[in-house]
């Protein structure tokens, strides 16, 4: 399923896999923040699958683009171990402008698969050291 919308292009089949999908009402007060793609491999996709699934989950939330992909790196699925996938992440991520209003908040991690955890510790990382007050992570596939 994730392949078929990340290398299938296949967009619409977000709403379908989250269709009645809602976050608990406790958690509507918190911002989702996408794990963000390298402009160059979100221009060649023509979407951030991430960012889907947050707009999707998101529609009475409040959705940031908090982060930015400083660099390209290479496809996490495509890494051997994890070490390499430490050092493929390490850096690879920064606050974004939108991302400056996030201290003392509480954020949901979006990104669409969990294997080894590296993306989702960078990323609430680089959160944390602006201040978010508590990031928690959430993904369509583990």
């Amino acid at each position: 399923m994730v392949e078929a919308i990340k290398f299938g292009f296949n967009r619409d089949l977000v709403g379908e896999v989250l269709a009645g999908w809602e976050l608990p009402k406790k958690l509507k007060k918190t911002i989702l923040v996408p794990v963000p793609l390298h402009r160059l491999r979100e221009n060649w996709r023509g979407f951030n699958q991430a960012e889907l699934i947050a707009t999707h989950m998101g529609k009475k939330m409040t959705l940031v683009r908090g982060l930015v992909r400083t660099r390209a790196t290479a496809q996490q699925a495509r890494t051997v171990n994890r070490g390499m996938r430490v050092e493929n992440i390490k850096g690879a991520f920064g606050l974004g402008k939108e991302g400056e209003g996030l201290s003392g908040k509480r954020v949901i991690l979006i990104d669409d698969v969990f294997t080894s955890g590296v993306t989702m510790r960078e990323c609430a990382r680089v959160l944390r050291k602006a201040g978010v007050k508590q990031v928690w992570g959430l993904v369509l596939a583990r």
